[in-house]
């Protein structure tokens, strides 16, 4: 039996620093790969899909949200079982969802069997009493939380061990993650189904579930992604030499949310054109940013000898400050060589 595996879909999420036109390409991008999961679904002729958490990203969505769910439902043939995120686990699901092939798992633990063998379980929040299920089947369980932390939003996995757990469906991490629960099961945490910022890079998808063999894999989907490439700049010449190493990092990035991180050294003279590189690339990705984390190579024993400079003081001065971070030490010491030369902040 094959049953399809995604968490943390977040329907009507934004990311308030994009353009709107972005916020809106996001949002369709976000709705279209849900769309997919579920025509993927049928194309493998799987006999669930199991979503664990965060459908939306707020207890208020909108009514086309929810009509949008509601139609991809009504029109799907396959069983839906769903546990609530700590996004929407206020939201309610009206009388539409009533008459639709869709369990919902609340506060208290229930289960549904699934054909002679599979049982699907679950349990919304982190007050787990999770009971010990049929040695003889193959048990899913669905729970929303962080394994990892011990804040609100954790969960104890020490209490879903030896329960006879096959699968432990989780949502919350937005990256996908696999792991030991114990001798016999496994827990898998499928990611978001859309990227949406910097912090959420890499590929994302769907995880498919074989019960009979007790495989688990891991099926990207295709589309937009956002994408961190660091770019070493010690040692460039001039812009040319500077954009064709970006140009570089960028090689098979097309159509992406962009992020170049410039790191490395760069003698104090030198004039990095971060204004022409983000107009230029800002004009070929739909949304492109630099983050300048390179660092001035400062000659030490050239500013011990310059002792009526003030640039060598202020630097000197900049650099013996414990209070700041390095990252904020070579902002400073950044703009501050700027402003000596003239140059426009």
């Amino acid at each position: 039996m094959k049953i399809v595996h995604i968490a943390d879909v977040h329907l009507g999420a934004t990311n308030k620093k994009l353009s709107m036109p972005l916020q809106k390409s996001l949002k369709l991008e976000n709705a279209n790969r849900l769309k997919y999961v579920f025509d993927y679904a049928k194309k493998i002729n799987a006999e669930a899909i199991i979503i664990s958490g965060d459908l939306f990203h707020s207890k208020n969505p909108s009514n086309q949200l929810v009509k949008f769910f509601v139609d991809i439902l009504s029109s799907c043939q396959i069983p839906v079982f769903y546990v609530k995120g700590n996004h929407d686990e206020e939201f309610i699901f009206s009388d539409n969802f009533k008459n639709l092939n869709f369990k919902v798992f609340d506060k208290d633990f229930s289960s549904f069997e699934l054909g002679e063998n599979v049982v699907i379980g679950g349990q919304s929040g982190n007050q787990l009493d999770l009971p010990s299920l049929n040695q003889n089947k193959f048990n899913i369980v669905l729970l929303h939380g962080d394994i990892h932390s011990k804040g609100n939003d954790c969960i104890d996995i020490s209490l879903c061990k030896n329960k006879n757990i096959n699968y432990l469906a989780l949502g919350h991490i937005h990256t996908f993650e696999q792991g030991k629960l114990d001798l016999k099961g496994e827990y898998v945490y499928p990611g978001c189904l859309t990227g949406n910022g910097f912090d959420e890079c890499g590929e994302k998808g769907l995880v498919v579930i074989e019960t009979q063999s007790s495989t688990i894999q891991f099926v990207p989907i295709q589309g937009k992604c956002f994408v961190i490439k660091r770019v070493d700049i010690t040692g460039f010449k001039d812009y040319d030499d500077l954009d064709l190493k970006i140009q570089k990092a960028l090689k098979n990035y097309d159509g992406d949310f962009i992020r170049i991180e410039l790191i490395g050294q760069y003698e104090e003279e030198q004039d990095k054109y971060l204004g022409f590189l983000s107009n230029k690339y800002s004009n070929i990705y739909p949304y492109f940013e630099i983050v300048d984390k390179s660092k001035i190579k400062l000659d030490a024993e050239k500013l011990k000898k310059e002792i009526l400079s003030f640039k060598a003081e202020f630097l000197r001065l900049v650099c013996d400050d414990k209070s700041l971070s390095e990252e904020e030490k070579n902002e400073i010491c950044r703009l501050g060589i700027s402003a000596l030369r003239g140059d426009d902040l």
